[in-house]
């Protein structure tokens, strides 16, 4: 008996220290978006929204059970992430009010297909989007963390000494010349990779995959870019402020 107390003790002191799970905020209601806001700003968190079709959309089931359900993005969303679920299902019964918040929220956030995943930093600015992709949890997290400047996955490298202040221009200590970085003052293709139904193209200085949206610098700023379809020499994106969509073609 004395030893059973004993385990039940570990096993609270266990789950009472544990990292704190994530929770899903679920709706577009103007109280439920406040509070997410909230806690963002508060816990220094970024923002993501899963649009979805929770019992219909194939895909969005798929992220479902791959990555959203894991036990690994649960504990890196409880450290990094607030969580906002907008569902649009076709079965489960949902009230006039949510329906249209929900729709308005899709509205405003450019949002035309499922899943879409949204996200925004503390104070509500856009980072970028994406959807459904191959791969499981860990290719995931890598690529939220890639997206938002959030840590990932993989663990972190052991401070280094802070470097010597060279002089302007000097390359750093026994090591090549730094290149300048590139500007660009276009959308340029630079190269289409992979296999007929799963295509990756680099825009710029981003990596894409059809229905994923990303900032691309361009110029002095960043523009959010989602590509459409990759082609065999081309690629058809939707850029920010533009109307209609651009193919763009691959550079000879």
């Amino acid at each position: 008996m004395q030893y059973l107390k004993s385990s039940l003790l570990v096993l609270g002191f266990i789950a009472a220290t544990a990292a704190p799970a994530a929770e899903w905020r679920r709706g577009a209601e103007q109280g439920t978006l406040a509070a997410a806001v909230a806690q963002a700003k508060r816990e220094d968190k970024i923002l993501m929204f899963n649009f979805t079709g929770s019992d219909w959309c194939r895909w969005c089931k798929q992220l479902k059970d791959e990555v959203l359900s894991q036990p690994e993005f649960d504990s890196y969303a409880g450290k990094h992430l607030v969580l906002v679920e907008i569902d649009f299902p076709r079965r489960t019964a949902q009230s006039e009010a949510l329906k249209a918040a929900n729709r308005e929220l899709a509205t405003r956030m450019g949002v035309t297909s499922y899943p879409t995943l949204v996200f925004l930093d503390s104070d509500g600015n856009a980072i970028g989007s994406t959807g459904y992709q191959p791969g499981g949890v860990g290719v995931f997290i890598r690529g939220v963390a890639k997206l938002t400047g959030k840590p990932g996955a993989e663990p972190k490298a052991s401070p280094a000494a802070a470097p010597r202040k060279l002089p302007p221009g000097s390359p750093p200590s026994g090591s090549a010349a730094t290149h300048p970085t590139v500007r660009y003052t276009n959308l340029v293709l630079k190269t289409i990779s992979g296999t007929p139904k799963r295509r990756t193209a680099q825009l710029n200085d981003q990596t894409f995959t059809a229905g994923v949206t990303l900032p691309v610098n361009l110029l002095d700023r960043k523009v959010n870019v989602r590509c459409v379809e990759v082609r065999e020499q081309s690629v058809l994106v939707a850029v920010q402020g533009e109307t209609g969509l651009r193919e763009i073609k691959l550079r000879q």
